[in-house]
């Protein structure tokens, strides 16, 4: 079987490179071999100073800049900025994460937006990891025959479904939270069960579930670990009609109407591929929040999702549609939104996407 490192991150804050915990997992041969686990102390710091002419000098570094622990964060997963304070920054442990790692492909839940907040925060630290591939068990259980099926693809949901434990554990503040080690366990046993499918192969994986590995370059994430499209929505989008006969069916088979959804009654249009989903998925999202499919930008367009090229003929950001957005926006001439897969993700919710598995199996 195909070797791999699951890792896990947990957040301070909601800046995307406030990393508080790490966990990362070796599996050889189809077991944990063993792991590395620490608490973070993000870099940089949340806060901005002023300070006044008469400010004492001699004044701690930790008072200037405290780690700043959100209470949503902190409920999810129990970590508190006190436990923060003496913890190390990455790039003190980042010698030994690399060495880890060596090679081998990385996996986590929900991989894409993972590794994009692994790679801001070692930015913030000047930080490098070599090229590589990367895998979501969270899309691939979406797509794998045996799990699509499921009523929710949160990793405790699918844990749960595969009989892989999954637990929260009691923090020095009394919560029972979510923990980097935990999840990240999780997430390999999960992909080893995905890969056991598959002869153990993430080549084999992909042909039969006809995805592409997610790519890390240059420290950058070049494509994420996706479907592979038969059409590009940059040209090819269904028909107006054709969205109407998507909405009705929907509300035939008695989905709620969304009317709280800040996606209901807006204008979308999308440019390129999504890494998670594909066309119709993505319409049929936008179908289930109340929203409507413009197949071009104008100034009644209220989102524009941009996604990528896998390859790389069509840049993000750079599209006629991506272009006159940016136009109308800098004209005052309206207001779209212009947001990438995981914004998209955000503001859908995990209930709409529930609701897409349950429409696709009808």
């Amino acid at each position: 079987m195909d070797s791999f490192v699951a890792f896990d991150i947990e957040l301070a804050n909601s800046n995307p490179s406030s990393i508080c915990e790490i966990a990362l997992v070796k599996f050889v041969d189809g077991k944990a071999d063993n792991a590395i686990l620490s608490l973070l102390k993000p870099n940089p710091y949340d806060l901005v100073i002023n300070l006044s002419d008469d400010d004492d000098s001699d004044t701690e570094d930790d008072d200037l800049f405290p780690v700043i622990v959100d209470p949503i964060s902190q409920a999810i997963h129990g970590i508190t900025a006190e436990e923060l304070k003496n913890a190390p920054v990455l790039s003190e442990i980042w010698a030994e994460v690399l060495t880890y790692i060596g090679d081998l492909p990385l996996v986590a839940h929900n991989a894409t937006q993972d590794t994009k907040k692994l790679l801001l925060a070692m930015e913030d630290d000047e930080l490098e990891l070599s090229d590589r591939e990367y895998f979501c068990s969270l899309t691939i259980s979406r797509n794998e025959p045996s799990t699509k099926t499921f009523e929710s693809h949160r990793l405790e949901d699918v844990s749960l479904e595969l009989g892989v434990d999954w637990f929260q554990i009691p923090r020095a503040s009394g919560i029972f939270g979510h923990s980097a080690l935990i999840d990240a366990n999780s997430t390999g046993e999960i992909m080893v069960k995905l890969l056991e499918r598959h002869s153990g192969s993430f080549s084999k994986l992909c042909e039969a579930l006809e995805m592409i590995p997610g790519r890390i370059i240059g420290n950058q994430v070049k494509n994420g670990n996706t479907k592979v499209q038969s059409k590009n929505p940059l040209w090819s989008t269904p028909s107006p009609d054709e969205f109407k006969d998507l909405v009705s069916l929907i509300a035939e088979k008695g989905f709620e109407t969304r009317e709280n959804h800040p996606f209901f009654g807006k204008n979308f249009a999308i440019s390129l591929w999504l890494n998670q989903m594909n066309e119709t998925d993505f319409w049929t999202c936008v179908a289930l929040c109340g929203g409507n499919m413009k197949t071009s930008v104008s100034k009644f367009t209220d989102f524009l999702v941009e996604g990528i090229d896998p390859k790389g003929k069509y840049i993000k950001g750079e599209t006629t549609k991506s272009l006159k957005a940016r136009e109308l926006i800098s004209e005052g001439k309206s207001n779209i939104q212009v947001l990438d897969e995981s914004s998209f993700l955000e503001m859908l919710g995990e209930d709409v996407l529930i609701d897409l598995g349950k429409f696709k199996s009808l």
